[in-house]
């Protein structure tokens, strides 16, 4: 006999309830702006597919007179300067349509000088606590290899040390002329700022290798640099690799995350910093007190190189304001809808009501 529906989950035949609504649009989204010229709006049909521009994946186009526009409107510049990501369902930048924000927001972004470019965003948890444990499948500190008593202070709504995020990495060299670049993601490093250092050094894993580097503006200050504390790939070119247990062929070395990159080709890490202390709760607590991070890969010579995605601070603090200002559940409600804060509330009273029983109250 199967269980009882809850009330609160919808039948999957509902159109209009709020949370599939909610969990619903970002997938129309990308599917609508797959379907239609970015130059003319014109429709996508069955005969004649749309193309997309073979290296940034963030626009598609119904014919060549139409990309020919179009670049020479502004995407020569756009293109080149990593101002968008690739259009994909799983880092998705398009704004919601029950509130005016997107997905995922953009909280740093960089590019090397030869065409490999980041883009980082929040990974952690819906009410943007810093989590207990890590989200990536696999090995490490996650749910379901924590011990009882670890597991119960680690439910929802309230504060760990794990920072979650995940970057989009991609390779826009020019495919004429060059090869695959590979880049190593277990050595993908946050970098603090000098004032957050010590902040962020409160939560150190015992153990655990942190670096030590020179702030270039003063000498006599340093900054500490963070490796990730579980990593995993889940996506590659837009396709889910949880469906293929984590293989792909071009993943090089599953055991660092080091993935081989083409033009156009772009890869998903999702990544977990051990950043929490006694002084930090939420990820915007964290992400202040963080400069740059460090993207490394090496180069169709073999060459090692390396670019910093910059913190961009003014996009953290509007996406966290009604956080910081209006509270948790406005937050909640103006950036995910109506029907994943029913979700997550409606769980989070359940779950109190579990511990009080476990605990010796009301029977």
């Amino acid at each position: 006999m199967s269980p009882q529906r809850p009330d609160w989950l919808p039948e999957r035949q509902d159109p209009n309830h709020p949370v599939l609504a909610s969990i619903e649009h970002c997938e129309a989204t990308v599917k609508m702006a797959k379907l239609r010229c970015t130059n003319c709006g014109k429709e996508e049909h069955d005969r004649k597919p749309l193309q997309f521009c073979s290296r940034c994946r963030s626009v598609r186009y119904c014919d060549r007179e139409c990309q020919i526009m179009h670049y020479r409107a502004g995407h020569k510049v756009d293109c080149a300067t990593f101002k968008v990501p690739p259009l994909c369902r799983a880092f998705s930048i398009e704004l919601r349509a029950d509130g005016p924000y997107p997905e995922h927001p953009i909280f740093a972004h960089g590019h090397s000088q030869n065409s490999v470019g980041a883009w980082v965003s929040s990974g952690g948890q819906i009410d943007a606590r810093l989590a207990h444990y890590v989200g990536g499948r696999g090995p490490g500190p996650g749910l379901h290899n924590m011990a009882p008593e670890d597991a119960f202070r680690a439910l929802p709504g309230t504060s760990g040390p794990f920072l979650g995020l995940i970057i989009l990495v991609q390779n826009r060299q020019d495919p004429k002329t060059t090869g695959r670049v590979v880049v190593r993601g277990a050595d993908i490093i946050a970098v603090s700022t000098p004032r957050g250092s010590d902040v962020l050094l409160q939560g150190r894993k015992p153990g655990e290798r942190i670096l030590s580097i020179e702030d270039p503006d003063n000498a006599t200050r340093s900054r500490a640099g963070f490796h990730a504390t579980h990593i995993t790939i889940p996506f590659v070119n837009g396709k889910e690799l949880l469906k293929t247990n984590g293989k792909h062929s071009f993943i090089v070395d599953s055991a660092t995350c080091s993935v081989s990159l083409g033009p156009g080709d772009y890869a998903i890490f999702r990544l977990d910093y051990w950043v929490g202390g006694p002084q930090l709760e939420r990820d915007y607590q964290a992400l202040e007190r963080l400069a740059y991070f460090e993207i490394p890969y090496t180069d169709v010579d073999g060459k090692a190189c390396k670019f910093q995605t910059k913190v961009d601070y003014p996009a953290v603090n509007e996406w966290y304001k009604d956080l910081k200002e209006k509270g948790e559940y406005e937050y909640l409600i103006s950036h995910y809808g109506e029907g994943r804060t029913k979700l997550y509330t409606t769980g989070l009273e359940r779950l109190a009501v579990l511990m009080q029983r476990l605990n010796g109250g009301e029977q």
